[in-house]
């Protein structure tokens, strides 16, 4: 049950992360539960919050992207971050450094 429950909730922010206003109050809404049952379900599943989650999901895809050859700038609003410079500071946090260091090292 609670597999399938996870599952739903992955297939909604696959569907989403693209999209800014995708939040956990619009999960919730989608999901027909509480915001606060999502985030205390979801963590119990998975050990990260439902936001966590969610920006991992957009990290790794703007990856992807950049390594196709988008633009910092575009592969930002693409992957559901409305400013590019909150965009470069998580993904730092995240991978450890810029999205323009990651593309110099993929090219190397």
């Amino acid at each position: 049950m609670e597999k399938e429950w996870l599952s739903k909730v992955e297939k909604l922010i696959e569907l989403h992360y693209s999209d800014p206003n995708f939040t956990t109050s619009t999960a919730a809404q989608a999901l027909y539960v509480s915001e606060r049952s999502l985030q205390r379900r979801f963590k119990a599943a998975t050990g990260k919050t439902f936001k966590e989650s969610l920006n991992e999901v957009r990290l790794e895809k703007a990856c992807q992207s950049l390594l196709s050859g988008a633009k910092i700038a575009q592969v930002a609003f693409d992957c559901g971050f409305n400013d590019p410079s909150y965009f470069s500071q998580r993904f730092k946090h995240h991978f450890g450094l810029s999205p323009s260091q990651f593309i110099e090292d993929q090219e190397n």
